[in-house]
């Protein structure tokens, strides 16, 4: 499925932040604002807006039509995670506005953790169970790869912002977009 392919894409990117701002908290030797100020950017922007909306707005709506008992199961679970992470997120910045810092540090280190054990069911769980789905009902791909397009191009700046390069960052994500 080529949807699940571009949003373990973007997964990877993700990750690569979250390693990068986790060895920045382990190694800083000062409070720089500017790094928790990019990070809340790249979470709010990249990681809410740029993909938790394919998944939230297309890819699970997709799933559940094409088997309803996922929506009350891990479907729920995972919108429940994407809540979570916005509310730690909003946490970091009122930490910031406040000048804890140390707060900031086992805040981010929360959302990390939450963040690579969720990519982590959905890449192992949801995504393969989403292909199957896709083997079976053929359409998956057809009607939510337009949208992720829609997407990437209303968006497009939003990977640059961060120095994302990727297939779908170039607008061409698959082949199959054009």
């Amino acid at each position: 499925m080529k949807c699940t392919e571009m949003l373990i894409e973007e997964h990877d990117v993700i990750l690569d932040r979250l390693n990068a701002m986790e060895n920045w908290i382990k190694t800083k030797s000062e409070n720089d604002v500017s790094v928790v100020r990019n990070f809340i950017s790249f979470v709010k922007e990249y990681v809410d807006e740029y993909h938790h909306n394919k998944e939230e707005d297309f890819y699970f709506r997709w799933i559940i039509e094409k088997n309803p008992s996922f929506e009350k199961g891990p479907i729920a679970c995972m919108l429940g995670e994407h809540n979570q992470g916005r509310d730690l997120i909003k946490a970091i910045e009122q930490c910031l506005q406040n000048h804890h810092f140390q707060k900031i540090d086992s805040l981010v280190l929360e959302f990390s953790q939450l963040l690579r054990n969720h990519i982590s069911k959905e890449n192992s769980v949801l995504y393969k169970a989403a292909d199957q789905l896709d083997e079976e009902s053929k359409d998956g791909d057809d009607l939510m790869l337009k949208e992720f397009k829609s997407i990437n191009e209303k968006l497009k700046n939003t990977p640059r912002k961060f120095g994302i390069k990727s297939k779908e960052a170039s607008g061409n994500c698959c082949g199959s977009c054009s």
